[in-house]
């Protein structure tokens, strides 16, 4: 009989929760060494992030909203860190960027998988997400080895059993138990190691045809953003695809002419926020970046992020943001999986 069967015990992994609430200037100067921040005052204005971390064991669980920053991973957030990966899921925002030299774009609706040894820049905006950051030994892949793998897309079956889990933990997480299930995160983690898996296990081959075609095709745009006009027409002739099947591709990201527009304005604000105080700097970009005039490039910033680009990086004046203790746990556990 079923009943009469004894089932294994589940341990349980000791969570340490605090909430957290930084200002900008705080916010910035803890996370300067590892990712160099730059605060963006878009029309999400943000007053610094907050939300809630957990550690359980070796894992660093986040749910934060995050503002509107410009980010570089630095040097030394590379060297400290090159040992863990992070997973993201977005539930609100968006983050534009470029990972190894590869264009990016991650919305709500999406894990993002992240190797923290990969050079990496970009711009998020009024990002609310859920995080996880643990050593990659955990899923059996070496510190060293970089791992270079796609998205989750809850489309995907895998991907929608990954959801649930990590649902079902969070939900553990946000019900306050001083406990997690070592058998719900062991079960997430089996099931993150084959969504990050070989491409056999992802859809069929025609699939991961066009998906890989879809990456080049990206890759060569950003390649030619600041080198020359780059049309449809130009990348119909050079991957000898059709139109149908081109703008099939870029549907999702409003048409190809909409998806170069907005990468030209990602290089230019992430240039823009590297040489923030440096005069003339909006206009060397837009030029540089291959906007025909300061008017467009205007247009264009204030279409993404709600204003233009001289407002973006002015700070309003801020009072009574308050600095909670939540710096404290994720300071104590980076310092502890730091290499």
């Amino acid at each position: 009989m079923l009943d009469a069967i004894e089932a294994p015990q589940d341990t349980g992994l000791e969570v340490e929760a605090l909430a957290f609430e930084l200002s900008v200037d705080v916010f910035c100067e803890l996370t300067r060494d590892v990712q160099s921040p730059v605060p963006i005052y878009t029309r999400f204005t943000p007053l610094g992030p907050s939300g809630m971390h957990w550690t359980a064991g070796d894992i660093l669980f986040s749910k934060a909203d995050l503002g509107s920053y410009a980010y570089s991973r630095t040097a030394n957030g590379i060297q400290d860190y090159g040992h863990m990966i992070s997973f993201e899921r977005q539930i609100r925002g968006a983050v534009f960027g470029v990972y190894e030299d590869d264009p990016f774009e991650n919305r709500s609706g999406k894990m993002s998988v992240s190797d923290l040894q990969a050079v990496s820049s970009g711009l998020f905006l009024d990002l609310h997400a859920e995080e996880m950051y643990f050593p990659k030994t955990l899923l059996g892949i070496s510190p060293n080895e970089y791992l270079d793998v796609p998205d989750i897309s809850h489309e995907t079956l895998i991907g929608k059993i990954v959801f649930a889990e990590w649902d079902h933990v969070f939900a553990a997480l946000q019900r306050g138990d001083q406990y997690v299930s070592a058998k719900a995160i062991d079960r997430l983690l089996a099931c993150l190691k084959i969504a990050i898996g070989t491409p056999p296990q992802r859809e069929d081959v025609r699939a991961q045809a066009r998906q890989a075609l879809f990456g080049l095709i990206c890759r060569h745009i950003d390649d030619e953003l600041d080198q020359s006009e780059v049309t449809a027409s130009d990348l119909l002739q050079k991957f000898g695809v059709s139109r149908a099947g081109l703008y099939r591709m870029f549907e999702p990201n409003g048409g190809v002419r909409n998806y170069i527009t907005m990468r030209r304005t990602v290089r230019a604000m992430l240039e823009i926020s590297r040489k923030v105080n440096q005069r003339g700097i909006v206009t060397a970009a837009a030029e540089r970046w291959g906007f025909s005039s300061a008017p467009n490039f205007n247009r264009a910033v204030k279409r993404i992020f709600g204003a233009t680009p001289g407002a973006l990086f002015k700070a309003p004046t801020r009072s009574g943001v308050q600095v909670s203790r939540g710096s404290m746990l994720i300071d104590q556990f980076m310092s502890t999986v730091a290499a």
